[in-house]
């Protein structure tokens, strides 16, 4: 939940055309649950080499609901990782 995510993606960048980027590679670990449109924009530029982790917390949701205090619904969070995933083959 990071309010600049889009500001911290372009610095990562930033920083990685800095030095020698065969060495970079960003990885981003999410659990899936938020998704305002900055954190689409921001995964919009991530390269190929990057990476996306995103871990599912609970496999029901009444587990999920005690685990992420969220109002994010589990059949939500697995159709994000799956576009996830679908983006970055």
């Amino acid at each position: 939940m990071c309010p600049n995510f889009v500001e911290v993606i372009e610095a990562s960048f930033t920083f990685e055309h800095i030095a020698d980027s065969r060495f970079f590679k960003l990885v981003l670990i999410t659990n899936a649950v938020a998704g305002p449109v900055e954190v689409t924009k921001g995964l919009a530029l991530l390269s190929p080499h990057d990476e996306v982790w995103a871990k599912l917390e609970a496999g029901t949701q009444e587990y999920m609901d005690r685990v992420n205090r969220s109002d994010c619904a589990l059949e939500k969070v697995l159709s994000k990782i799956l576009v996830l995933g679908r983006r970055h083959l």
